[in-house]
């Protein structure tokens, strides 16, 4: 962690809570992001209050709930059918 720049525990905390954030004002808006990893979160230190600190990219894979579940309908099993596949098959 320290290679990162991370070099207190005080400020794993603080970005981990801002992610936390981003994500709760996704969720809360219906949208899925579903490619959270490193590789997606913009970290960067600021003191200016109207820039947060953590900002989440590539929504490509996002799904937007507002409409229902992300997956519908029944198979005669009862199982969930997903309309929706993300990942290596």
């Amino acid at each position: 962690m320290k290679k990162f720049g991370f070099n207190s525990e005080a400020k794993i905390h603080y970005y981990s809570l801002h992610i936390l954030h981003a994500l709760r004002d996704l969720h809360a808006k219906n949208i899925v992001h579903r490619d959270l990893k490193p590789e997606n979160i913009l970290l960067h230190d600021s003191s200016d209050p109207t820039n947060p600190p953590v900002k989440l990219i590539d929504f490509g894979t996002s799904y937007d709930t507002s409409n229902g579940e992300c997956g519908s309908g029944n198979g005669s099993t009862g199982r969930k059918v997903f309309l929706h596949f993300v990942g290596t098959p």
